[in-house]
């Protein structure tokens, strides 16, 4: 368990002084302050339509995150030959594998966590009421896309990188259409 632990703690620490984490840290961040601008032009409910883009906005954030994150982790670790440094120490290849995930889902859930405060502190600016929605979608976002990293990285062990990243994709938009064409059968 101590590995497994250490291995998701090295993972985090090296993901987060990449710049693809702050890049995609800071530009969510600011898309989703831009949902402020979005609910000045709309005569419905401005916290609906504050929730609703900014809950489309992470979840498509941490889609292209995850996904650029899980189909290249192995390959690049096999390039810069950091994995074979990694196997030789003792530690089994399961909690090295599951070590990676949880770091990198920690990564993911940092992210998530850092979109919903914003989105959180745009709605008490706006509308001036707190709500725990926008964490709520941020848990949910996070919950979809941690299903998606695990095929990805499960993917990524048996194919290239190009194709790990096209079937989380597939993967993604077959799921997100079937939610839409269930709601709209629903009406």
């Amino acid at each position: 368990m101590r590995e497994l632990l250490q291995t998701a703690g090295m993972v985090f620490k090296d993901g987060s002084r990449r710049k693809v984490f702050w890049a995609t840290l800071i530009f969510g961040v600011f898309v989703i302050a831009m949902t402020f601008a979005l609910s000045d032009i709309t005569f419905s409910d401005k916290e609906r339509v504050i929730l609703d883009s900014g809950n489309a906005l992470m979840l498509l954030f941490s889609i292209f995150y995850l996904l650029f994150l899980g189909s290249f982790w192995l390959h690049e670790h096999v390039k810069d030959g950091s994995l074979e440094l990694l196997l030789s120490k003792p530690i089994a290849r399961w909690r090295f594998l599951v070590g990676k995930f949880l770091g990198d889902l920690l990564l993911l859930g940092v992210i998530l966590f850092f979109m919903s405060g914003v989105l959180q502190l745009v709605i008490i600016l706006h509308v001036g009421d707190f709500s725990w929605m926008s964490f709520l979608y941020g848990f949910s976002v996070f919950v979809q896309a941690g299903l998606l990293l695990s095929l990805t990285f499960f993917v990524s062990l048996f194919t290239s990188p190009f194709v790990a990243f096209s079937i989380g994709l597939a993967v993604f938009i077959v799921g997100n259409s079937l939610d839409v064409l269930l709601k709209l059968t629903e009406r």
